[in-house]
């Protein structure tokens, strides 16, 4: 289910209802050889652009059907294309995401470790863990719109390297870092790409949160994405200590 998600969020491009100045872009493309031009697309073998022309076909069905029910006020915000947009899901999945399980997470028995939680909670280890958990809820607000706070990021392709795991990481340190200082600090993708292969990451092949986690740890921190920048691509370790940003 969630590898569904993330298909659909990166092969249609979501805009805000407020409008955007990229609409322009989006809307040129209207059928698949505008999109080839935009994007400069070029498929060798006849059979390949076929099966893309397919799929580009159903996702623009997707993205006017849902705009119809954004243009009647059922929906809050439109669609439209961006360079994915001639990937069904599985051939989005092969290529785009690689997240790969830790030895680690592999060897954990599920029933144990549901018998374990629920043995936590008869001991009642945490005092009133309930009247915590209900606490917490009752401090939610009903929305929270993170824009409104300055925190605001570019769009990002990962383009044909693996990196997801690596970027899913650096974006949520980037998180904590904008509620720590109040502004946005991005730190390096590409950094975890090269260097967290000592930990078991695979460069653009895949790689997994935990073992991105352990190599962060490891090292101290994690580089600047201006001094330290994507490139889609597998390269030495650059990552200097007294570079670090986080």
């Amino acid at each position: 289910m969630k590898k569904q998600l993330m298909w659909i969020v990166s092969v249609i491009v979501v805009i805000a209802a407020e409008g955007s100045s990229d609409d322009n872009v989006y809307s040129n493309i209207t059928n698949f050889e505008s999109f080839l031009g935009v994007y400069e697309k070029n498929y060798k073998a006849k059979y390949r652009m076929d099966r893309r022309k397919r799929a580009f076909k159903r996702n623009m069905q997707e993205i006017e059907e849902h705009n119809a029910i954004h243009a009647q006020g059922g929906s809050t915000f439109i669609m439209g294309v961006n360079d994915l947009a001639d990937m069904d899901r599985s051939s989005y999945l092969k290529k785009m995401v690689r997240m790969t399980d830790t030895i680690h997470r592999r060897k954990i028995d599920v029933q144990f470790a549901d018998d374990m939680v629920e043995a936590t909670r008869r001991k009642r280890r945490f005092a009133d863990a309930d009247a915590i958990v209900q606490a917490t809820q009752n401090l939610m607000p009903d929305s929270l719109d993170w824009r409104d706070k300055g925190y605001v990021t570019p769009d990002i392709n990962q383009k044909t390297c693996g990196s997801c795991y690596a970027f899913s990481i650096a974006h949520a340190i980037d998180g904590q870092i904008m509620r720590r200082i109040g502004r946005v600090e991005f730190v390096s993708p590409q950094q975890i790409v090269d260097c967290s292969t000592s930990a078991g990451n695979k460069g653009c092949a895949g790689g997994s949160l935990r073992y991105t986690l352990q190599y962060l740890q490891g090292s101290g921190g994690c580089m600047r994405d201006s001094d330290y920048p994507y490139t889609s691509s597998v390269s030495i370790d650059r990552s200097t200590s007294n570079s670090f940003s986080a």
